[in-house]
């Protein structure tokens, strides 16, 4: 379910504007006009794409207004057949049924599945079910059930005449027909007595080209559906705009958008304000928080409001400090939302944190908790660790794998189930909460990390590893759980608690083999590293020498060897002190 209302552009882009390709097309009217009335611009167009377009008007029309000499079933079939060559189509086949007299049953689905069937129509036209008229609504029924039997790739359209279809899939632009349908419509002279039917279906028309644009004059609609989709009672058909929105994905109700309670069990810590911000950055639109102070005496002054959000701030009466359990249980009775989910006041959520977990639960119907992954990040900002576990009942008996701020829970858990806060618990509260969880419900798991765990205070059992804190608050959480816990269960649990720590044995043996690898990779990689360093050295200096070697056997140097020695004794003369060269 989408989590917001649909704007027209989102609703119209379900609806297709283009011309259904066919070849073969049969158009099913009750009465001799309604094939023009209701569809007539679409026959026109098929037709003049190329299309073999066949009409069967099924009944005699004769209820349908007077006639003094008694014959209006002759006169409207005179009718039907002169509208046809108006827009350029053979002449209906008239099956001459009883006016008022069809009935939706095996005759009428038989006769038409046997119709569609010669006919080989791979496009079949059909009268809405929603319409008022008995003989319409008979015949769509009749026709969607052959369809359904036929199935293949068969499509149906279901036209609309006296009642608007309430959620069309297809609206056709039939500008360039619409006076070729006029000038049909206008050939049913005996109906056009009883009223202007034209007028009516012309205003019709211009108002379904409401979305087509500035240069559109009139316009079909329709509801098409394949024939292998066709469901019992043709549900899309009879749906009000509500539903519509629903079927396509998009909320449209509190019970889709129900108000999610996010509660704060607050210390008044600096990082209060950064964990709120992360709140009001929430793309759940629906959303009121819920802070506690928990430290009790005067808590800083907050907002009424979180970013868009309601924000209300509770305090106790007494001004007394709260354990976090009886924090939690406070919170929890003055929630207002249908879903509920922690934060504590030193970690955070991602924008989507709330979003992603109602469309989780809303994805799996009857479910009362979903959980998405957290990430642990340390002072320095480096995430050192990840919560992301797939659900598993047994591993929750042996450790609390769950961090408080990533479950979304449902109200109905603690308002109809009685699900609380364990307030003789110092720490690992939330363990024994998701424990009586999950006596009522399994958890959805969401494959997605969004949100944040910052590892600082004391309330950090499952993160910060304080063996007297580990141990006190196990021993409590034992000591209750296994009174009710089946002797299978902890079985289970502890047998699923040695499966992991064999893995993560295996884990780090493996990583120790690899290091290993690497390692030796490493040796190999700097000893190779120094043949060829050594190789490259040893060239070099062999190069040098055999210059050196050049130089010294060559006249030049031979020649030049007395000014060396002078210069040599000049340079040591200076040194010595004994004047300059001139003196």
């Amino acid at each position: 379910m989408k989590s917001k209302t649909a704007d027209e552009q989102e609703l119209l882009a379900s609806v297709q504007f283009t011309l259904p390709t066919a070849q073969r097309v049969l158009a099913f009217a009750p009465h001799p006009d309604d094939e023009v009335f209701g569809c007539g611009g679409m026959l026109a167009l098929l037709g003049n794409q190329g299309c073999l377009v066949s009409v069967i008007v099924v009944t005699d029309g004769a209820a349908g207004g007077r006639s003094a000499a008694g014959d209006l079933a002759r006169i409207r079939a005179h009718e039907s057949r002169k509208a046809a060559g108006v827009l350029g189509l053979s002449a209906p086949t008239f099956w001459g049924l009883s006016d008022r007299g069809l009935a939706y049953g095996e005759l009428l689905v038989e006769r038409v599945k046997t119709a569609i069937a010669e006919a080989e129509a791979d496009l079949v036209l059909l009268p809405s079910p929603t319409e008022l008229h008995p003989d319409h609504q008979a015949l769509a029924l009749a026709g969607a059930e052959a369809l359904r039997r036929l199935g293949g790739d068969r499509r149906a359209l279901f036209y609309e005449i006296n009642l608007p279809l309430p959620s069309p899939n297809l609206v056709i632009d039939i500008t360039s027909v619409f006076e070729q349908k006029r000038a049909a419509m206008a050939c049913f002279s005996s109906q056009l007595e009883e009223q202007p039917y034209d007028r009516r279906i012309e205003g019709l028309n211009r108002f379904r080209s409401y979305f087509l644009g500035p240069h559109a004059e009139a316009a079909e609609a329709y509801v098409i559906l394949d024939a292998a989709s066709i469901q019992p009672g043709l549900v899309p058909l009879f749906e009000g705009p509500l539903a519509h929105r629903r079927r396509l994905g998009f909320a449209v109700s509190g019970e889709d958008i129900p108000l999610v309670s996010i509660i704060v069990r607050s210390m008044d810590r600096p990082t209060l304000m950064e964990a709120l911000d992360s709140v009001a950055l929430q793309t759940w639109p629906n959303t009121e928080v819920v802070v506690v102070n928990a430290r009790g005496g005067d808590h800083s002054p907050l907002p009424e409001h979180c970013g868009r959000f309601s924000l209300r701030l509770i305090n106790q009466k007494n001004g007394e400090p709260l354990s976090r359990p009886r924090a939690a249980n406070l919170a929890l009775e003055s929630a207002q939302g249908q879903w509920i989910v922690f934060l504590d006041d030193d970690d955070s959520f991602d924008s989507e944190h709330v979003a992603a977990l109602i469309q989780a639960v809303q994805a799996h119907p009857g479910a009362l908790a979903a959980y998405a992954g957290v990430r642990v990040v340390d002072t320095r900002g480096t995430v050192c660790g990840v919560f992301n576990s797939p659900y598993d009942r047994r591993r929750l008996v042996a450790s609390n794998f769950l961090p408080m701020h990533a479950v979304l829970f449902s109200s109905l858990l603690v308002t109809k189930q009685g699900v609380r806060f364990d307030e003789s618990f110092d720490v690992y509260e939330d363990w024994d909460f998701w424990m009586q969880v999950s006596r009522h419900t399994d958890f959805i798991h969401l494959d997605q990390v969004t949100a944040t765990c910052h590892p600082i205070g004391d309330s950090r059992a499952g993160v910060v590893f304080d063996e007297r804190v580990i141990c006190r608050g196990r021993s409590r959480f034992f000591s209750k759980w296994l009174k009710r816990w089946r002797g299978d269960e902890v079985a289970e649990g502890f047998k699923h608690l040695e499966f992991e720590r064999d893995e993560k044995s295996h884990a780090l043996v493996r990583q120790q083999e690899e290091f290993e690898r690497e390692r030796a990779g490493l040796v190999q990689e700097r000893q190779l590293s120094e043949q060829l360093l050594k190789q490259q050295f040893d060239r070099q200096l062999s190069d040098l020498e055999t210059s050196l070697t050049a130089i010294l056997a060559s006249r030049s140097w031979r020649l030049t060897a007395p000014l060396r020695r002078l210069a040599a004794f000049v340079r040591v003369f200076v040194a010595a002190g004994k004047g300059t060269p001139t003196q």
